[in-house]
């Protein structure tokens, strides 16, 4: 999900910015203040019960005097020894490795806008309920924000039907899109998961090989992980150990713990070896990410480590492409801002599955800004039964009946957004190997702007209009045409003196637009929609001129016109 207040779809060569939840209070005089609260309190989301999150522990963001906290048990202990002890403070970890996090600064050659070596673990010993630690947390004055870690649950259904053969790659068009790219084995996806059977003769000869650093017991890379020879196994053996990572993301059951295998098969199963499955990626390399400890039961769904270790392990060592297909309810700023290191600073595009609680609702990591989000259709290209689906979706792929490598050279089939996920995420290392100098961004954007709307011809219901994204993933297309893809980054309202305005009032509504794929060939017509009763759009209509890839322009000569609601209630 990219843009938070405004949705935008483009038909021919209109833009429509529909308003749905219109923020007034920044922009309005009314004679109310926003008073932030000088002390931080937190409380569980309402739906959120202990089984949500990990107990013991609590992701914080340090403020950057305290960054170095972590290693100085001396400043630790004078700052906030009394409330630490009182908790159970057992150690305080940043996510990511010291040499690591200065390995990605020397690449990146300038100062990322997310500095990750902020962002930390903290372990207690779980006594102390989680809300009520997250406020002892606070009242050390350490941290800018703290969090529970919320636990993360895999997007499948199980589905018993026996169908033998990928329907959807002539939905999504893959053959045709094979012919003008079979991608390159220099382009990779991450697929942060439960891990693979790294022996399935339908998928080893795809997996990504880390040659920086061969299996010889030294970090020869020096990314801060020994011998990561196809990936990295965050959840090691025992769920019940923290931190007994190891090097193997090899799993060693079925059930729940080979969803990952599945999802990987979907993007990079070999193609033209003669048995199984095709990935949609063809040539692409597959990165693993192991997120489930080895003596969970088969019947898991819970991830033993958080898989955001993997998005950003796998950002750092190189992946293009990352593939989440999973995720939960629950909103974490914490969690927001690693996607935002990751796409911004890193360049990775990060493509989630929209969930599986069949409703329209928020889902995480699908529905942060920066993911490209992915919800699920059948072989009718019918919203499936158990698709999550709303205003954050991107587009959407097949979803249903699909078949999957399983343990030990075998195959299956089932659901869910899980599934439809990797095909998107193969496709997206096809767009990366044939325009190699476009971001995470603009993979995403030419995916999603290259999706096929005829779907809503099936799915016509008011209820589920344009809440399955901007359409049905088309390869050929996205390979095939050159689009614009202009978004709406800013807008400010003025009235009549240039000044901002107050409840009641007219106001300009300029907006400044950017275009992140190929100019447009003709002049365009942009039309602003209303759905919130609290602004009134009077003039609808603004006019821009071509604009080249990456320029970006305002519509000042020309605003809408708006009219504020005398209604407004403070802080929306």
């Amino acid at each position: 999900m990219i843009n938070q207040i405004f949705w935008v779809h483009m038909v021919r060569r209109v833009i429509v910015l529909v308003i749905s939840a219109f923020l007034v209070m920044p922009y309005l005089s009314s004679g109310q203040e926003i008073i932030k609260s000088k002390n931080r309190h937190f409380k569980l989301p309402v739906k959120a019960n202990s089984s949500d999150y990990r107990q013991g522990i609590i992701n914080i963001k340090v403020k950057p005097e305290y960054r170095n906290t972590y290693n100085n048990p001396y400043q630790l202990k004078t700052k906030a020894s009394k409330i630490l002890e009182d908790l159970g403070f057992e150690s305080l970890i940043p996510i990511i490795p010291e040499n690591s996090r200065q390995k990605i600064n020397a690449r990146l050659k300038k100062k990322p806008k997310y500095d990750l070596g902020l962002y930390q673990r903290l372990r207690y010993n779980g006594n102390v309920p989680i809300e009520e630690a997250i406020n002892m947390v606070y009242a050390t004055g350490l941290v800018e924000f703290a969090e529970p870690e919320y636990i993360e649950r895999i997007h499948f259904t199980p589905d018993d039907s026996l169908l033998s053969r990928q329907y959807y790659l002539e939905l999504i068009k893959a053959f045709d899109a094979w012919d003008v790219s079979q991608g390159d084995t220099t382009v990779t996806i991450a697929i942060v998961d439960t891990g693979v059977d790294l022996h399935h003769p339908d998928l080893k000869g795809n997996l990504w090989i880390n040659t920086d650093d061969p299996e010889d017991g030294i970090d020869n890379d020096n990314n801060g992980y020994i011998d990561d020879i196809n990936g990295w196994d965050f959840g090691g053996a025992l769920e019940e150990i923290s931190d007994d990572d190891d090097n193997d993301p090899d799993i060693i059951k079925g059930g729940g713990h080979q969803h990952g295998l599945g999802v990987a098969g979907v993007a990079g199963a070999i193609i033209n070896n003669g048995i199984g499955l095709a990935g949609t990626g063809f040539n692409c390399r597959i990165m693993v990410t192991k997120h489930f400890a080895d003596n969970q039961p088969e019947d898991a769904v819970s991830y033993a480590s958080s898989p955001y270790d993997g998005i950003i392990y796998a950002a750092e060592n190189g992946a293009d492409i990352i593939n989440c297909s999973w995720g939960s309810t629950f909103k974490s700023q914490f969690n927001q801002d690693l996607i935002n290191y990751v796409s911004l600073d890193l360049g990775a595009l990060v493509i989630a599955s929209a969930g599986n609680t069949e409703v329209e609702e928020p889902h995480y990591p699908s529905d942060y800004d920066n993911v490209l989000s992915v919800s699920a259709v059948d072989r009718n290209l019918r919203k499936t039964s158990f698709t999550t689906y709303g205003k954050g979706v991107d587009l959407t792929a097949p979803g249903s009946a699909i078949p999957v490598l399983e343990i030990d050279a075998s195959y299956g089939v089932t659901q869910g957004t899980s599934f439809s996920t990797p095909m998107v995420a193969g496709a997206a290392v096809l767009v990366k190997s044939l325009y190699p100098d476009f971001n995470g961004f603009q993979i995403g954007e030419l995916l999603r702007v290259t999706a096929n709307d005829t779907i809503y011809e099936v799915n016509s219901s008011s209820t589920f209009k344009y809440k399955l994204g901007t359409g049905l993933l088309d390869m050929k297309e996205a390979l095939t045409t050159q689009p614009p893809a202009i978004r709406m980054m800013a807008f400010r309202l003025l009235n009549e003196e240039g000044k901002t305005p107050g409840l009641g009032e007219e106001a300009f509504f300029i907006a400044d637009f950017k275009n992140f794929l190929w100019p447009n060939s003709n002049e365009l017509t942009v039309k602003l929609t209303s759905r919130s009763g609290l602004l009134e759009v009077l003039d609808d209509v603004s006019d821009l001129d071509i604009i080249d890839m990456g320029q970006t322009v305002t519509n000042a000569a020309n605003p809408f016109k708006v009219k504020i609601s005398e209604n407004v209630p403070a802080n929306i």
